[in-house]
């Protein structure tokens, strides 16, 4: 496939981000969950909330329990956590600097994105 625009990848990160400085400070984001899976069914946003869910099990108790039930979602997950994030570092050293490129390694190889959906259940 194709990479997908930097710009996409960045507005996806940011809120990606967002979410996990809400989780950090104890805030309710099931309502914020629940109003996305209601207006989109964007795979991109699919695959950043599983990656929320990751970081916060519990969610999948919650707003993100209609995922559970999907094949669909496994197989996509497990595609996922074999391809794995790494090949987005490739060029990175290019335009960026080092601290840039830690921070991006550092987030590309956070704990929580080495847990698959399936073991998570």
């Amino acid at each position: 496939m194709p990479p997908a625009p930097n710009i996409l990848v960045s507005a996806l990160m940011a809120l990606e981000r967002w979410f996990y400085i809400q989780l950090d400070k104890s805030e309710d984001i099931d309502h914020i969950i629940a109003d996305i899976l209601k207006r989109t069914r964007s795979l991109a946003l699919a695959g950043l909330l599983i990656g929320v869910g990751r970081k916060q099990p519990k969610l999948f108790l919650g707003p993100l329990r209609s995922f559970l039930g999907s094949p669909e979602i496994y197989e996509f997950d497990l595609r996922h956590q074999i391809d794995r994030e790494g090949h987005q570092m490739i060029g990175w050293r290019v335009g960026h600097t080092q601290k840039e490129f830690e921070a991006a390694k550092e987030w590309h190889g956070a704990p929580h994105r080495k847990k698959g959906l399936k073991t998570l259940c």
